[in-house]
């Protein structure tokens, strides 16, 4: 005798099958892509507590929504964080700057020292790479604070004075040749060099 044969069990398949994907866990992963890190993190929170029930699918597609998030997160921190040896001496002279060089209004304007003029270079840093944030520049503008009575004693007490960093130009961003600027500029017109 001969048993009837039992019936083939269904394919299971996989155990979200049939179950809706929940929409937050959806906005999760697609604002993690775009890089909208605290909206991603928040909507990837609220699709773990509504998928929890396990009614909804979609915990997967949240977790990897929430981990995208956090990479933006630190490529974003690595970019901004400050970075050790940015400036590693001083040098005579840059590819467009040299110690000493006048200049009218502008970098574009350059003039004589003997001639009227508003701005006076009395450092060139040598930089290790292009500078990325406002610290960098922040850190620029300190260094030369502390370069001026170096070049000229007296300059740093002259209340006309004022000091900025002239970061490298856009252009040199990606040479391997950096340099800084340190200029005195002067709230009226200049004859003759700042050092004495």
């Amino acid at each position: 005798m001969t048993s009837p044969e039992a019936p083939e069990p269904e394919d299971a398949g996989p155990a979200d099958a049939g179950r809706p994907i929940n929409r937050w866990a959806i906005a999760a992963f697609l604002l993690g892509l775009v890089s909208l890190v605290p909206l991603s993190v928040i909507a990837g929170i609220v699709a773990l507590v509504k998928a929890r029930d396990g009614r909804e699918a979609g915990r997967g597609l949240a977790i990897a929504g929430m981990v995208i998030s956090m990479l933006w997160a630190a490529v974003w921190a690595y970019s901004v964080w400050p970075k050790d040896g940015l400036i590693t001496g001083t040098v005579q002279a840059g590819p467009t700057l040299r110690v000493g060089d006048c200049f009218g209004a502008s970098i574009n304007s350059p003039v004589s020292c003997d001639k009227p003029h508003h701005r006076e270079v009395f450092a060139v840093l040598s930089l290790s790479r292009f500078p990325d944030n406002d610290a960098e520049q922040e850190q620029l503008e300190n260094r030369c604070k502390a370069e001026l009575p170096k070049f000229s004693p007296s300059a740093s007490r002259d209340p006309e004075l004022g000091i900025e960093a002239w970061p490298p130009g856009t252009e040199s961003r990606y040479m391997e040749n950096h340099a800084a600027g340190c200029v005195a500029y002067f709230s009226s017109d200049r004859v003759g060099a700042i050092k004495r």
